[in-house]
């Protein structure tokens, strides 16, 4: 249950500043309080409306967001140039896409799923195929703010084949906690790009005059949802933000993106 995750959060947290823990452990604290948000998105409870609004960003704190990454973030964090490159272009893509983390970066611990790779990009029609996501499904996935990053990205790294992105999962994890603290005194975890596209993608279905019903069909079967209470979660909140006119920008993906990588 919530509460339960919400206990054991708290508990990892206090573990984590009362042990004197090293680096290494304290990242796998962070790792599992991470995954105990993801299992809050797609485990066997239903998301609800309040978790999708406590993690929706709007399409403005997505613009400061990226802004900050580009031009103020401390590169001596990174091991390489290619590193700060994926942790640069990674939170719009998967905003854009809806794409999971591990979609992207891949299942770090195991070789069978190494995330995308540069034959599943199809620069043509500015779209991305993700192989073997959650239940097994295949998807597409549609990307055009990212097209000029990606390929400058791989370009500039000579990466012809393979895997697109490598970056550690921990050290991007604990990046970005650390740049959406400072850009936007929050913190922000991957799925929070993944609720927000969700939500965003909805309302400009809504705004384009669809129903909320074909919407939320569309929606469900572009995140392969399993389970349309599921998607129901981001119609609510969708729903939400257009009456409370929360919702501050409608062109949800016309963001700037002015950094080259």
């Amino acid at each position: 249950t919530s509460p339960v995750r919400s206990a054991f959060k708290k508990y990892l947290t206090y573990l984590n500043q009362t042990q004197g823990y090293g680096k290494q452990k304290s990242m796998e604290l962070d790792w599992l309080k991470n995954q105990l948000d993801q299992f809050e998105v797609s485990g066997s409870r239903n998301l609800n409306k309040s978790e999708v609004l406590d993690e929706y960003l709007t399409p403005a704190e997505i613009q400061t967001l990226l802004d900050y990454i580009t031009k103020q973030t401390d590169r001596g964090y990174f091991k390489s140039e290619r590193e700060f490159d994926q942790f640069s272009i990674l939170p719009l893509l998967m905003f854009e896409t809806g794409a999971r983390v591990s979609e992207m970066i891949g299942k770090q611990q195991d070789p069978d799923h190494v995330g995308l790779k540069v034959s599943n990009i199809d620069f043509s029609e500015n779209k991305i195929t993700i192989l073997d996501a959650k239940y097994g499904k295949n998807r597409t996935a549609d990307f055009q703010l990212s097209e000029d990053l990606l390929r400058s990205y791989l370009e500039k790294h000579g990466i012809e084949s393979g895997q697109v992105f490598d970056i550690d999962y921990h050290r991007f994890l604990r990046k970005l906690k650390m740049e959406s603290q400072a850009a936007l005194n929050r913190e922000v975890a991957t799925h929070a790009f993944r609720h927000s596209f969700a939500t965003n993608w909805v309302i400009q279905r809504s705004e384009e005059g669809e129903s909320w019903a074909s919407a939320k069909e569309k929606v469900n079967a572009y995140l392969d949802h399993e389970d349309m209470k599921t998607t129901e979660a981001y119609i609510d909140a969708a729903q939400e933000l257009v009456r409370k006119n929360i919702y501050e920008e409608y062109g949800s993906f016309s963001i700037s993106v002015e950094a080259e990588v």
